[in-house]
């Protein structure tokens, strides 16, 4: 069952979309800064995190919720916290900065294709 139950509940005019949130935090100062690569592999695990980090030469930039790990301008590493709602938000959100592209022949920036390491 869908929550919360009641018809039409996803044609109303979103309060806050990826797009409009980025162009507040550009007004705030707090924009990116940095391009996004073109693939985020996102996971939960910290020892995951860890073994990236200490095997991979990384830049450190400020993420959508947290710090995103920058192997290169292909490929960045971010840990989130549990759940499914911030998942969805970090995923919109690097799709909006231009990031996403899964890395599959053909695949271009801004391609919404996405790898998780549970």
């Amino acid at each position: 069952m869908p929550f919360p139950n009641w018809a039409g509940k996803h044609a109303g005019r979103p309060f806050v979309t990826p797009g409009r949130l980025l162009e507040y935090r550009a007004l705030q100062g707090r924009a990116a800064g940095h391009p996004t690569p073109r693939a985020v592999v996102l996971s939960w695990q910290a020892d995951l995190e860890e073994q990236v980090r200490e095997r991979r030469a990384c830049r450190e930039v400020r993420g959508p919720a947290g710090p995103l790990a920058v192997v290169s301008d292909e490929l960045g590493f971010a840990r989130l916290p549990i759940g499914a709602p911030v998942t969805a938000i970090v995923v919109e959100e690097l799709a909006a900065l231009g990031g996403g592209g899964g890395g599959e022949r053909g695949h271009r920036r801004g391609d919404r294709q996405w790898a998780g390491a549970g």
